[in-house]
């Protein structure tokens, strides 16, 4: 069995404010409103 290393893909730079991380703690949809 082979081993796969996965990469942990951030949006953006690693160092991310305080507010950049609040805002990804919503989670919107385009079909939240159907």
């Amino acid at each position: 069995m082979t081993t796969r290393n996965y990469l942990l893909l951030t949006p953006g730079p690693f160092p991310t404010s305080r507010t950049v991380k609040e805002a990804m703690l919503f989670d919107s949809c385009t079909w939240d409103d159907d």
